[in-house]
């Protein structure tokens, strides 16, 4: 049997230490920093913050419109971050997640039918209709990253 290294067999790691200019000012945002290849919560948190401000804000300066200041992230870090996590965030901003966030909320709730021509069955049939609804939008956003 003859094997060769697949086409994803180098991947790019979340390692990264923090770099300074001659004042000793970190040149990215604290957090940004690592030590394993694996991708840190840190980091996961300011890559949505930084995702986040290109989505909505595009290229113009945060800080003089709304006081807020984009991450600055080294781009073997972003690069990293795209591979691994870029889907899952995008994810985040489709219809059927927001559904998943509303339907969450309506089962923290108490079910108060006042008008049985609106939903005439139990708060019980409603919150098994509404988890179905749930797990199908789920799997719609999050299908391709569930790799069980």
């Amino acid at each position: 049997i003859e094997t060769s290294k697949g086409s994803a067999f180098e991947m790019p790691s979340a390692k990264f230490t923090m770099t300074y200019n001659d004042e000793s000012e970190a040149l990215f945002t604290e957090g940004s920093e690592n030590t394993s290849d694996y991708i840190s919560l840190e980091q996961l948190k300011l890559y949505a913050m930084y995702r986040f401000s290109i989505i909505t804000f595009g290229s113009i300066d945060l800080i003089d419109s709304y006081g807020f200041t984009r991450p600055m992230l080294p781009e073997s870090l972003i690069e990293a971050l795209d591979e691994f996590a870029s889907s899952l965030h995008d994810g985040l901003y489709v219809i059927g997640y927001l559904n998943v966030a509303l339907i969450d909320n309506l089962l923290e709730g108490e079910l108060v039918n006042q008008e049985n021509s609106y939903y005439n069955q139990s708060a019980e049939d409603l919150a098994l209709r509404l988890n179905n609804l749930s797990d199908i939008y789920f799997r719609q956003v999050f299908l391709e990253l569930d790799l069980r």
